[in-house]
Formats: C-alpha cells, structure tokens, sequence
C-alpha cells in the first residue's frame, strides 16, 4: 500500500508539473501572438494611440509592482530612482508602461544575482520637454554589433543568445515602434561583461496628429 501511495504521489507531482509547463507555454504562445498582432496594426497603420494627462510618478510605482518578481527571478535587484519634479505628462499610458515594461523584463532576463535600475528624469532638447525613462543592467552585455540587431522584429542579438535564453525578439521591436509612434526614440549603449543601458526618450507632451487612429482620453 505504501508503494502504490509513493508512485500515486509521484505520479501526481508530474502532473503539477506538466500542468505548470502547459500554464506557462500558454501565456508565453499569447504574448507572442499579441506582439505580432501589434507589429502588424503598426505596420499597417491601424495601431491606435490614445493621447491622455497621466501621473508619471503613479504609473511608475503601478509597473513596479508589476515588474518586481520577473526582476527578482534571476535573483535580481530593481531600484528606482525619480526626478521628484516628474508631474504628469500627456502620452499613451498603456504603450509607455509596455515600453518600460518590456526593457526591464529584458534586462532581468540577462541579468544574474545584479541590479536592474529605473531612472526617470525630466530632459531638454532645444525649446522641447521630454521625459527620459533610462533602463541600466548589470548583465552581460552586448558587443556594438549586437546592439545594431536589436529593435529588429524577430531578430536576436545572435544565435546563441536564442538558444540561451529563450525569446522572440519582438519586445524591443515594439519599444522602438511605440516610441516612434509618439515621437520619441531609444538608444542602447553596452559593453560585453559590463551591461547595457537603454535610454528612452518621449516627449512631455505627445503632440497630436491628424491620424484619425489617434484618440483622447477624456
């Protein structure tokens, strides 16, 4: 009887198990299909911006809350650190917590036992306000041509990163998309063994277009 309860119980952990993998390949098949759906109304020019006045300092501490156990997951450490002049600004909230979202997720994923910093600021550029999301890693690194591939849609950095760490490399496509599409841009800056830092740039206020797929919020 005590074997038959063992092989039960084993028999029962591999199911969890299976279960769990089946769980997790669902959700990663979904955000695959969602990100190249996305890639798709952008090209096509029916991706929608809706334009809104937001908290830059809420949305801030909503995506951190959200993003701290993928940050954690490699034993990482993710730190804030907030112009505390931030205010609000008048962007697409949804597609400016993506981005952000989508460069910490990638920076945990190449970071091990590090440290994964968000820094926000207020920025300049001639008479044009901006505001600078920059994302710093302590992973390892890219080498300059690496850095050229990576807001390519399906593009990794190399073939042994793919098979390393998994991926689509379609989350830094949509970064670059997103930020084009409010009039923004991102640079990356990195060295192998040294981590990477990300630098996003989007204007205070986006300025509207006459693009009838533009909205805003009330």
């Amino acid at each position: 009887m005590a074997g038959s309860a063992k092989i039960a119980a084993r028999a029962s952990e591999h199911a969890t198990g299976d279960r769990h993998a089946e769980t997790i390949d669902r959700r990663i098949g979904r955000r695959v299909t969602h990100g190249i759906l996305d890639l798709s109304k952008i090209e096509a020019g029916k991706m929608p911006l809706t334009l809104e006045t937001f908290e830059i300092t809420a949305m801030i501490r909503e995506l951190t809350t959200a993003i701290e156990p993928v940050v954690r997951k490699n034993g990482n450490t993710l730190t804030t650190e907030l112009d505390p002049t931030l205010g609000t600004m008048y962007a697409d909230a949804v597609k400016t917590r993506q981005i952000l979202f989508n460069l910490l997720s990638n920076a945990a994923k190449f970071t091990t036992n590090g440290h994964v910093t968000l820094l926000v600021r207020r920025a300049t550029v001639g008479t044009a306000a901006f505001i600078e999301f920059v994302v710093v890693d302590t992973g390892v690194g890219l080498h300059q041509e690496q850095t050229q591939k990576l807001f390519r849609p399906f593009v990794q950095a190399d073939a042994s990163v793919s098979r390393k760490y998994g991926g689509t490399g379609l989350g830094l496509a949509l970064v670059w998309r997103f930020c084009q599409m409010m009039g923004g841009e991102v640079s990356v800056s990195s060295r192998p063994g040294h981590g990477s830092a990300f630098v996003v740039s989007v204007p205070e206020r986006v300025v509207p277009s006459a693009d009838p797929e533009i909205s805003h919020a009330a």
